[in-house]
């Protein structure tokens, strides 16, 4: 299988609701402990805040960051500024003047097998380090523990910089519009690293056979791949959604 464009975040949710098996509704798998070989997947639980929210919420700490206008992201949306304080407050790095947290770094690094040939790409908040220690930050209206995004862009930075997972930490905070935030420290581990690769070449392998398996001849099975379509060709039915 040959994947030639880039695979973001948001087209891996997209092949990942096409071949995932759980039911992230079940408050049973919700409060079972995962094992390695299954990263812990977000819980729907948190999904009724707008995912726009958050990536307005970036922008504007972006724009605060640069010294841009910020007038109207907070016109249209009061309830950003509250946020946007809370993140500052708790990350006051984000505002130093040498920039020590680089928001939004683009990362690319390849994912490959015998069937797989991709790359993804996602963007982190990274702290500028010195030394082997790095460290990543994550903040918006969500939960405080790993969802399969973060370990996603762990796994990424740990291949990015060439770094010993064991090494990478993430700190996530948990922002609530009627509640404090809530921060917790994330430490990688070769184990976690490891893990996530197998889950994301497991899936897109499994993408694979889906698009390979013939059809039925009476039905049409609603929200998977065209069986007649490779993975590629799916992906570049998936549509960019901008930030």
């Amino acid at each position: 299988m040959t994947l030639n464009k880039m695979t973001t975040l948001d087209q891996i949710q997209q092949i990942k609701s096409s071949v995932s098996p759980w039911n992230l509704n079940s408050d049973a798998y919700l409060q079972k402990k995962q094992p390695l070989d299954q990263p812990m997947i977000e819980s729907d639980r948190f999904l009724p805040f707008p995912l726009s929210l958050n990536q307005k919420l970036n922008l504007l700490i972006r724009q605060i960051q640069l010294h841009l206008p910020v007038e109207p992201l907070l016109e249209a949306e009061p309830e950003l500024a509250q946020l946007a304080d809370e993140v500052l407050s708790n990350v006051p790095k984000i505002l130093h003047p040498q920039h020590p947290i680089q928001l939004h770094q683009p990362l690319v690094v390849r994912l490959t097998s015998e069937t797989v040939q991709t790359c993804i790409e996602v963007n982190v908040n990274q702290g500028q380090h010195k030394g082997s220690h790095p460290k990543l930050f994550e903040w918006g209206v969500r939960s405080p523990n790993l969802g399969w995004r973060d370990e996603v862009k762990l796994w990424a930075a740990t291949k990015h910089l060439q770094c010993d997972p064991d090494h990478l930490y993430l700190t996530v905070l948990a922002l609530r519009l009627d509640d404090i935030p809530q921060a917790q420290l994330h430490r990688w581990s070769i184990e976690q690293q490891q893990a996530t690769e197998t889950w994301l070449l497991e899936m897109f392998e499994k993408a694979y056979n889906l698009s390979h398996t013939p059809a039925p001849s009476t039905t049409e099975t609603s929200g998977l791949p065209d069986k007649t379509m490779t993975v590629a060709e799916y992906l570049e039915t998936i549509p960019e959604v901008p930030l």
